[in-house]
């Protein structure tokens, strides 16, 4: 294991793929008490009355400026439409800017996590999701502002605000870029993405607010709360068939984002304090669940390895961060009971790196997993969550393990039928390496493989900061 202090993403840029999450165009959604961004202000406060759509644009986005502190830079194209126009432009981008290719190979990924039980592919369960949420969308690529003409006034009125703000954002810096969308990082992507709809929702928020008097730091505090969450965050009948991971994945930005948001601006000198989100913007969704990481200029890690081997062909890699890891955690192990202790103890994240293979035959499939967490006692902790998940994901209990401890650390292992998985705490590091479709294969071979594939995995291993590409600013100006 090497430790350096520098590096770049050239090494993977072609080959990392997130979960899934659709990048290209900003989305907000529809709730039962109206949009997902726009809930939380029509639960709290009322609206300005309906101006029509003609001035509307002009009208949003001058709101939102005046509310953000900014200047409008260039008009701002709007076009008020009914579903089915809205709902064929929604496939035009999701086709334009994702490859089935990658689509097919985030549900595969997620199917191999167990995190994707549903016979409906990726693509079929997210535009039945878009198709039922969707309320308006900001476009960077064609930079036009599209709402949907239906709902009250109100929510066209907040949905426009909160679409108007995105536009001001793409003023100021790519988007595109900032948002990561090619990187295919699923922690970056959902942490940059959290910052865009978090700041989005909360300059939504604080106009609804303003114009009923109310101050901006008590209507942020208001809706960043849990309670006003809970308000928002049950998922609608209609959506009940789909995979738990992506609905979570679509409120985080939401949610998390907004928290995230108030805190900052609490902290940090209003939205001045915002605007940092662009010059040192958030690496990983740590950052966002754990403000006081950013506050304290804490950087995730960036692990570089490789789980490569002869006959084996890589088509997968991530970084998957905590609130994923969070998650998977929940879907898979919660109980009902210790989903706090869960998310607690995943607060310890500090970095990772999954890489999927499979043989050339695609006969087995292989996952590697390396996590850096704070500290050796948590890492045991980890271990062990590590090992209880890889044994739900095979069927077996515990009695199948065979456990063996070191100087440096401790490795449990196990065989299935077909495949087997070893985990090894070596310090503040968790590996894992699973491994199934190995039918026929004789228990040894299983064995020999497995620990072949983490002893490779562990001696590529380097240990740097984030590259720099990523850190970079996107190109922002206030």
């Amino acid at each position: 294991m090497r430790q350096r202090t520098g590096g770049d993403v050239a090494s993977a840029s072609g080959e990392v793929k997130g979960f899934g999450l659709v990048g290209g165009c900003s989305l907000a959604w529809w709730r039962r008490a109206g949009r997902l961004a726009g809930g939380l202000a029509l639960l709290l406060f009322a609206s300005p009355a309906w101006a029509g759509s003609e001035a509307l644009a002009e009208r949003a986005v001058t709101r939102a400026a005046e509310v953000r502190g900014w200047e409008v830079r260039e008009e701002v194209t709007l076009r008020v439409v009914d579903r089915a126009a809205l709902l064929e432009h929604m496939r035009h981008l999701v086709d334009r800017d994702v490859t089935v290719g990658e689509l097919e190979r985030s549900e595969r990924l997620l199917r191999l996590l167990r995190l994707w039980t549903t016979p409906l592919t990726y693509r079929e369960a997210m535009m039945a999701m878009l198709e039922d949420q969707v309320a308006g969308l900001y476009d960077p690529a064609e930079r036009v502002l599209w709402v949907l003409a239906e709902g009250s006034e109100a929510e066209q009125w907040t949905v426009t605000v909160h679409e108007a703000l995105h536009a001001l954002q793409d003023q100021r810096v790519d988007l595109d870029v900032y948002r990561g969308r090619e990187a295919h990082l699923t922690d970056f992507s959902l942490a940059r993405q959290a910052v865009v709809e978090g700041e989005a929702t909360a300059v939504m928020l604080v106009e609804s607010a303003e114009a009923q008097g109310v101050p901006a730091a008590w209507a942020l505090r208001m809706a960043a709360s849990p309670l006003a969450a809970l308000a928002v965050q049950a998922r609608p009948p209609a959506l009940a068939g789909l995979p738990d991971v992506l609905w979570e994945t679509l409120l985080f930005p939401y949610l998390g984002g907004l928290a995230f948001v108030e805190r900052i601006h609490r902290e940090r000198q209003g939205w001045r304090g915002v605007d940092a989100f662009y010059v040192r913007a958030p690496l990983s969704t740590a950052e966002i669940m754990q403000p006081r990481r950013y506050l304290s200029a804490w950087e995730p890690t960036w692990l570089e390895t490789s789980c490569e081997g002869t006959g084996w062909e890589r088509w997968a890699v991530d970084v998957v961060g905590q609130a994923m890891i969070t998650s998977l955690w929940s879907a898979r192990l919660g109980d009902g009971l210790n989903l706090l202790d869960l998310r607690r103890e995943a607060e310890a994240w500090a970095g990772d790196r999954l890489e999927a293979w499979s043989t050339a035959e695609g006969d087995r499939v292989r996952l590697c997993w390396v996590v850096r967490v704070e500290g050796a006692e948590a890492a045991e902790g980890w271990a062990a969550r590590t090992l209880e998940l890889v044994l739900g994901w095979a069927g077996v209990d515990g009695a199948s393990v065979v456990q063996s401890s070191g100087a440096e650390g401790a490795r449990a292992w196990f065989l299935f039928p077909g495949g087997g998985a070893v985990v090894e705490r070596w310090g503040d590091l968790v590996f894992l390496v699973w491994q199934e479709g190995a039918v026929g294969m004789a228990p040894d071979a299983v064995e020999e493989e497995l620990a072949t594939a983490l002893a490779g995995y562990r001696a590529r291993l380097s240990v740097l900061r984030y590259p720099a590409v990523l850190r970079e600013a996107a190109g922002w100006t206030r």
